[in-house]
């Protein structure tokens, strides 16, 4: 992965306001999540490793196949869906991950148009494609698999943070055998 990167923020955010205890109990009430405080939080904050010290100091083939890590969403947050963008970036070594598609199941929110495409613009690895129509979760998935160009497929939900060393054990076990499934 990489570290000592410069904190990413959604740029639509004043973070020098004072804090606004009301603003942040209406964001948990209305998204069943504190909002607020995730869109005054870095998008590629750091990670804590939490696997067993041995795990760390396994050694993986050097030769593993490029993977299009697929997020499909619908009305996320969008300092959720971009953290878990920026994480997966951030904890993946670059040759890894070919893409990360971003693929928007018809979402209805404002945030998820223009600040969205503004948010991952000038990052070659991040590509978003936009439903015509909503589909559901698994219909989105069959489609976003028809837009992958990664060698492997790797589905996330687009609410999660990868930690350090994630990858490496998944595609491991496809670089021995293509027909796995892990």
């Amino acid at each position: 992965g990489q570290t000592n990167l410069e904190p990413i923020y959604l740029d639509f955010i004043d973070r020098n306001l004072p804090w606004d205890k009301q603003a942040e109990d209406a964001s948990k009430k209305e998204w069943k999540l504190n909002k607020y405080l995730s869109d005054r939080t870095p998008l590629n904050r750091d990670t804590h490793d939490g696997r067993h010290a041995t795990c760390g100091e396994r050694l993986y083939q050097k030769h593993l196949p490029a993977a299009s890590v697929v997020l499909v969403f619908y009305n996320e947050a969008l300092s959720v869906v971009l953290r878990t963008v920026f994480t997966v970036l951030k904890e993946s070594e670059p040759r890894l991950i070919h893409e990360v598609l971003l693929y928007d199941d018809c979402s209805t929110i404002d945030e998820l148009r223009a600040p969205l495409e503004r948010s991952i613009a000038g990052y070659p690895k991040i590509r978003l494609v936009r439903a015509p129509e909503r589909g559901g979760l698994v219909r989105a998935r069959l489609f976003a698999s028809r837009e992958a160009r990664g060698e492997v497929l790797l589905y996330l939900d687009a609410h999660c943070e990868p930690t350090p060393g994630w990858l490496e054990p998944l595609l491991e076990p496809i670089a021995k055998d293509r027909t796995t499934v892990t």
